[in-house]
Order: C-alpha cells, then sequence, then structure tokens
C-alpha cells in the first residue's frame, strides 16, 4: 500500500519564540541534527519523490533527507510555505502580541492582512489532492509546515476542525500515512 510521510523541518533561530509564519529562516546547528535524524528515519524507506516548501527551513530539511535518497531531486512546491502572519512583525516576541495563540490556533481568526487556517487550506489541499493524484501508487514524502501539515491530516483523515487546529506537530518529526 502506497504511503504519504509528512515531515516537519527541524529548528530555525526563532522556532518557538517570535513569529516565523512565512519568514525564510534557516535551520540552526539543533535543526540540522533533527533534519539529519528524520533523514535516518526515512533512510530505508522507498520513497518515491520528494516535495517540500520552499522556504529555507524546510528545504535545507528536505536536501538532507535526499542525501539518503540520492536519485531523487526536491521538488519545491510554493502552496505548502507555512501560513502568513500579515503585518505582524516578522521576529516580533510572541509574548508582545495580544491574543497570538487564540488566533494562531484558530480556524478562521488571523492577524491583519495575513491568512487564517481555513485559507491555507484553500491552497494547500487541491495541491496535495493533485500530488496525490500524480503519484498515485507511489511513496511520496512532503517536508512543510506545522500549518500546512495540520490542513493536510485535516483533508487525508477528515477529522473534525477543532481536532486539526489543535494538532501539534513537532519539530523534525515524521508521519505516516497509508494510501488507497
Amino acid at each position: 500500500m502506497p504511503k504519504l510521510y509528512l515531515a516537519r523541518h527541524g529548528e530555525c533561530d526563532w522556532s518557538g519564540k517570535k513569529v516565523l509564519g512565512d519568514a525564510d529562516r534557516p535551520l540552526t546547528d539543533n535543526g540540522i541534527k533533527e533534519a539529519w535524524a528524520v533523514a535516518d528515519e526515512l533512510r530505508d524507506k522507498l520513497i518515491d519523490k520528494i516535495y517540500s516548501s520552499p522556504l529555507q527551513r524546510a528545504l535545507m530539511t528536505a536536501r538532507i533527507i535526499a542525501e539518503y535518497h540520492p536519485s531523487l531531486g526536491v521538488i519545491i512546491v510554493r502552496e505548502f510555505k507555512e501560513r502568513h502572519h500579515g503585518i505582524l512583525v516578522q521576529g516580533t516576541p510572541r509574548e508582545n502580541i495580544p491574543n497570538y495563540l487564540e488566533i494562531d490556533n484558530s480556524y478562521r481568526l488571523k492577524f491583519p492582512s495575513g491568512e487564517s487556517t481555513e485559507e491555507v487550506g484553500a491552497r494547500v489541499i487541491p495541491k496535495l489532492r493533485e500530488i496525490l493524484l500524480k503519484d498515485a501508487g507511489k511513496d511520496v514524502l512532503i517536508v512543510s509546515h506545522s500549518n500546512v501539515m495540520k490542513n493536510m491530516h485535516y483533508y487525508l483523515t477528515n477529522c473534525p476542525i477543532e481536532e486539526m487546529v489543535s494538532l501539534d506537530f513537532k519539530k523534525g518529526g515524521v508521519y505516516e500515512y497509508a494510501l488507497k
């Protein structure tokens, strides 16, 4: 049975502390270690395609994973970049933003000029569907971000929205889905 692997990028310098969203930040030394741990976990999997967000932290993770799959290149998918946080100054400490967690963990709420989780899904799910149709019968890896992965999980499992928005995909985590 074909599989879809979702991997979240490793740690970057702003992870968990500052507004990151679609800011293009590289992996830290620890993030590189996390990416190699993901690569080790996927080393013996028969992956047919590797897709990645264009943001550095995901792309670096995908390229490290691809070291164990040298016949595969990394296909960049712009629709898989992280949620846009709008007018929030990227790099702002989270504790300086009123209602940050309430908005960040909501399906429809968004920061001014930003995207909601629902809007992220509107760009992510059609592209995921396209890839799954095009690569039917193949084992596929997608390296991306938390909000993107929440939407993919929602599409793949048909879980309730309340469950989807509360999901926590850990940095450097790998999640496996059996495809029909």
